[in-house]
């Protein structure tokens, strides 16, 4: 109504915009889809196969020096680095998609052949998300998600809903339950963990609200008292903290969050898209020792038949919600694979990311590959590659140059010399 006071827009205007919009509303409707079907699931065989499919074709062949590849499948391979056992399929934020499932290069690879492994480095921005790893009171894979009206401090509380999760990030804009009215109310995740291995293990929580992360009803994380702006949950959320507990093995340990949501906060927003609730996001992994972890994967590789190793980036430091600080690996990924090459040349480097990134070890490497973010059969992909069952898309050793690119690199060159 301002607008069309103010003579910015005329009523023709709007109601062209409007005509468009009904236009557009009665051609989806012929469709056919009803409203608030529910979600179909098209897991099928020809599905899987069509991305598997497309997972491979993708993959670009950078370097074969030797004819390395491809590698035997008689042979058992040494699979290790940062973005071997974990599926990075997909970019964050609006990038991301939940699949129906996912193989990693590790799991691809051992389809293949006799595989051993080593973690060498982590990859990781924030902690991996830990819901998988948990089980529910009843056994089920994930955590029980209870939503509260009153905060922890009334004792006689009820959930007034209960949910069955995986993902350990329940961002809530889409949220809604009839008996939760705005935007502040109270959340609990509670699962059962038993670790494959004694040690030291270190957790991860991020909010946009507070949480207190408790395991077997001991404190481990409190990102409450002590808040810190972060980038989490699209610029309304804190920095992950973290906490480290030593947890046995095959014992089964309780991990509880208490949650509340965006409006109990400590931290003050200006100018950023309010994205209701908010969110949390419970992140863990075993700690690692970089420097003994990278001496046990040259001293495996020195040994090794066949060795690959998987780097790259992941939805952790690619996403539309920030932009990245510089072009290199995360940090030791470069020290890995420097060490594993200078014991074991004929080793075989996988990069997945969706954007450029520094190799400095490139010139030593013999065989490189770029496999992107290949999807829930990326690792499946990577393998058929590998292994020859697929030919990957080849880049010649030196492309051509248009004169014009040339002409404009030497100016540039010039004025930085001058």
């Amino acid at each position: 109504m301002h607008a069309l006071t103010a003579n910015k827009v005329s009523e023709k205007t709007l109601e062209d915009r409007v005509r468009k919009v009904l236009e557009l509303v009665r051609l989806a409707s012929r469709a056919g889809i009803p409203e608030h079907a529910p979600e179909r699931e098209l897991n099928r065989p020809e599905d899987r196969a069509l991305l598997r499919r497309a997972a491979a074709e993708s993959i670009v062949l950078l370097k074969n020096d030797d004819g390395i590849l491809p590698l035997n499948p008689g042979k058992k391979t040494l699979v290790l680095g940062p973005n071997a056992d974990i599926s990075a399929s997909c970019g964050g934020g609006s990038a991301s998609l939940l699949a129906y499932y996912t193989i990693t290069p590790r799991q691809g690879i051992a389809g293949k052949c006799e595989v051993d492994f080593t973690q060498g480095v982590y990859g990781h921005k924030e902690l991996p998300l830990f819901g998988e790893h948990l089980k529910t009171e009843s056994g089920e894979r994930g955590y029980t998600f209870r939503v509260f009206k009153e905060p922890p401090s009334c004792k006689l509380r009820q959930p007034v809903d209960e949910l069955h999760l995986t993902n350990s990030c329940a961002f809530l804009m889409d949220y809604t339950h009839p008996e939760i009215s705005g935007d502040t109310y109270y959340a609990t995740l509670e699962g059962f963990f038993e670790p494959p291995e004694s040690g030291v293990y270190e957790f991860g929580l991020t909010v946009a609200g507070t949480g207190l992360l408790y395991i077997d009803g001991e404190l481990v994380v409190d990102n409450k008292s002590n808040q810190r702006h972060g980038t989490s949950f699209f610029g309304i959320g804190t920095l992950e903290e973290r906490g480290t507990c030593y947890l046995e093995a095959g014992r089964r340990h309780r991990l509880y969050v208490e949650y509340s949501t965006a409006p109990t906060s400590n931290l003050k927003h200006h100018g950023v898209v309010s994205f209701g609730p908010g969110g949390v996001r419970l992140g863990g992994c075993r700690k690692l020792d970089v420097d003994l972890a990278i001496q046990e994967a040259v001293e495996l590789a020195a040994q090794a038949e066949q060795v690959v190793i998987c780097v790259g980036l992941s939805s952790d430091w690619e996403s539309e919600g920030f932009d990245r600080p510089h072009m290199d690996l995360p940090p030791r990924t470069d020290d890995l694979v420097r060490a594993v090459l200078e014991v074991q040349p004929n080793a075989v480097i996988v990069v997945q990311s969706g954007t450029p990134v520094t190799m400095p070890w490139a010139h030593q490497a013999k065989a490189l590959l770029q496999a992107w973010y290949g999807g829930g059969e990326a690792g499946n992909g990577i393998a058929d590659v590998l292994f020859g069952d697929v030919n990957p898309v080849c880049t010649p050793k030196e492309p051509p140059v248009p004169s014009v690119v040339k002409e404009c690199f030497q100016k540039k060159k010039a004025y930085a010399t001058n």
